[in-house]
């Protein structure tokens, strides 16, 4: 099934695995602004910018760039002293798994692997203690990039990790 962007442009709408769970999307990523923002031609952003040309901002406005930025943290946290609800946690994680996480990058190998990487990664090879060009290697046979035990992993350099690969 092929769709194309309604914007006009022509251009077929690439189907990603995520569009099956929330739909195919009308428009090609930034598309759907040519339409909706008035800004988005060149003589109205040229007719904005010429407007501006001589004007000073005045020492009060300054003053309030210049000022503290609204800090959120602790008791001016508008979440503070709250809690989700077990259902509401519950359709967060649902909302956050596989695909639909944000670092998720397609197979679930990459996915462990970068979150094994921050979890176990050293900053040297533990055959030959290098401590440059490492790479994550998991050391199960069969590969079980789910496991999040340090036993599983181990930080290689590029030449050890490749000959683990052949000969281990």
């Amino acid at each position: 099934m092929k769709k194309y962007c309604k914007c006009g442009c022509g251009k077929e709408i690439e189907i990603k695995p995520h569009h099956k769970y929330h739909g195919i999307p009308d428009f090609i990523n930034g598309h759907n602004t040519k339409i909706n923002n008035p800004m988005n031609n060149e003589e109205s952003r040229k007719k904005v910018s010429e407007s501006q040309i001589g004007k000073k901002l005045s020492e009060e406005t300054k003053e309030k760039m210049r000022g503290p930025r609204p800090n959120f943290c602790g008791e001016t946290n508008h979440f503070f002293g709250k809690h989700h609800t077990k259902e509401a946690r519950r359709k967060i994680s649902e909302s956050r798994k596989d695909e639909k996480h944000p670092d998720w990058k397609g197979g679930c190998d990459a996915y462990w692997h970068r979150k094994a990487g921050k979890l176990f990664k050293k900053n040297y090879c533990e055959k030959c203690k290098k401590e440059e060009n490492l790479d994550l290697h998991n050391k199960l046979k069969p590969k079980d990039y789910t496991v999040m035990k340090a036993y599983a992993w181990e930080t290689l350099c590029k030449s050890c990790h490749k000959l683990e690969e052949l000969y281990g």
